[in-house]
């Protein structure tokens, strides 16, 4: 390789690397120009809370059996939950993520 060539190789990857970035740069500007504006209220996560009731609900959950195995035997411990809110609409989403147990045959 002669010093002609190096000169050129390296002109030629400076003009690339040049037209790429300014490529970006303007499609990236022009992308965020053509969006529609976006209120931060649309956002569930920005929405005004609920009002609040003055008494919490509560939901009973199903009871969840534990079991511990000890050095000579093993111990079960029942566990009675209850979930608290004062937002009652908010149970129906607790509901969603509740746990589904398989009948017995």
């Amino acid at each position: 390789m002669n010093k002609k060539y190096l000169v050129s190789l390296f002109a030629a990857c400076i003009t690339t690397s040049a037209l790429v970035s300014a490529a970006t740069v303007y499609g990236t500007m022009w992308y965020f120009n053509n969006q529609p504006t976006v209120n931060a209220s649309e956002f569930s996560l920005f929405n005004s809370e609920p009002k609040r009731s003055a008494d919490p609900t509560f939901h009973a959950l199903d009871n969840v059996i534990v079991s511990v195995r000890g050095k000579k035997q093993t111990h079960f411990v029942m566990l009675e939950l209850a979930l608290e809110t004062r937002h009652p609409e908010r149970l129906e989403f607790a509901r969603d993520y509740m746990p589904k147990f398989a009948t017995p045959c």
